[in-house]
C-alpha cells in the first residue's frame, strides 16, 4: 500500500512538472481506519479542450485497481485522486515493485525470475530477449525497474537504456545494468546512458534483491568491482610542491 501510494504521487508530480511547469502542487493524504485517500492537485492552467487521459493516468489507475478492486481516479492532467481500502494479504504482490527482465538468454531470465519473485515486495511483469523488446515492454507493462543486460541482439542494452531514460513517458522507470562484463568502459557508458545502477551477474541473490530495491527508491548503485574501477581510473590528488627555501620548513 505504501509503495502504491508513493508511485501514484511520483507519477502525478512528474506529470505536473511536464505539463504544468511552474505550477504549485499539493498532496493530500487522508488516513482512515480502513482506507487511505490520496489527492494530488496543481494550479497550472490547462486548455479545457485539450485535457486528455494519457499513459500516466492509466498507469495510476492500474496501480490503484491492483491494490484493491476498483479505485476511481481523477480525470485529465489537473488532478488525480484515489481512495481504496487496505489490501488483503493475497493482494500484496500486486502492489510490489514491478521488474522487467531484459536478457537474450532464456536460462538467465528463468534464474532471475526465480530470485526476483522470491522477494515479497518484488514481482516480475515481463521478459525481453532484445533491447527493442525491453523498451516496448517497459512502456506496456509500466515497469518500475528494468534489469538490463548489455550484449543483446537487435538493440544492445546501453542503447535501450538511453531510449528508456530519454522518454518522458517513462520518467519513473529505473534501469539496473546486470552484466558479466564489469569493465570501466561499460560502467562509464551505462552512467552516461542514464542507468541507475550497475551490477555483475556473479552477485549473490540477496545483493541483487537489495540492488533492485535501492534503484526503485531513486538511489544509485555500483557494484564493488565497478566502484574500484572508477576509483582506480580517476585522477590522483595533486601533489604539493616542496618548499623552495630552508626557512619554510621551520615556520
Amino acid at each position: 500500500m505504501d509503495l502504491t501510494a508513493y508511485r501514484v504521487i511520483q507519477e502525478s508530480l512528474t506529470n505536473t512538472a511536464k505539463h504544468a511547469a511552474g505550477a504549485a502542487a499539493r498532496i493530500i493524504l487522508d488516513f482512515r481506519p480502513a482506507a487511505l485517500s490520496l489527492t494530488v492537485e496543481n494550479d497550472g492552467l490547462t486548455d479545457p479542450g485539450g485535457i486528455e487521459e494519457g499513459h500516466g493516468i492509466i498507469g495510476m489507475r492500474e496501480r490503484a485497481a491492483a491494490s484493491a478492486a476498483g479505485c476511481p481516479l481523477g480525470h485529465g492532467r489537473a488532478a488525480a485522486s484515489a481512495s481504496w481500502p487496505s489490501s488483503p494479504p493475497e493482494c500484496r504482490h500486486m502492489t510490489a515493485t514491478r521488474v522487467l527482465l531484459a536478457d537474450d538468454q532464456e536460462l538467465v531470465r528463468a534464474g532471475l525470475r526465480l530470485m526476483v519473485d522470491s522477494a515479497p515486495d518484488l514481482t516480475v511483469v515481463g521478459e525481453a530477449a532484445t533491447g527493442r523488446q525491453a523498451v516496448r515492454l517497459a512502456r506496456e507493462q509500466r515497469a518500475d525497474v528494468v534489469l538490463m543486460d548489455i550484449r543483446m541482439p537487435d538493440l544492445d542494452g546501453l542503447a535501450a537504456t538511453r531510449q528508456i531514460t530519454a522518454d518522458e513517458d517513462l520518467a519513473g522507470v529505473k534501469v539496473l545494468i546486470l552484466t558479466t562484463f564489469e569493465v570501466d568502459e561499460y560502467v562509464f557508458e551505462a552512467l552516461r546512458s542514464g542507468a541507475s545502477g550497475f551490477l555483475g551477474k556473479g552477485s549473490r541473490p540477496d545483493v541483487l534483491i537489495e540492488a533492485i530495491r535501492t534503484v526503485a527508491r531513486g538511489d544509485s548503485l555500483l557494484s564493488p568491482a565497478a566502484t574500484r574501477g572508477l576509483i582506480a581510473g580517476s585522477s590522483p590528488w595533486p601533489t604539493v610542491p616542496a618548499p623552495s627555501c630552508p626557512t619554510c620548513l621551520t615556520g
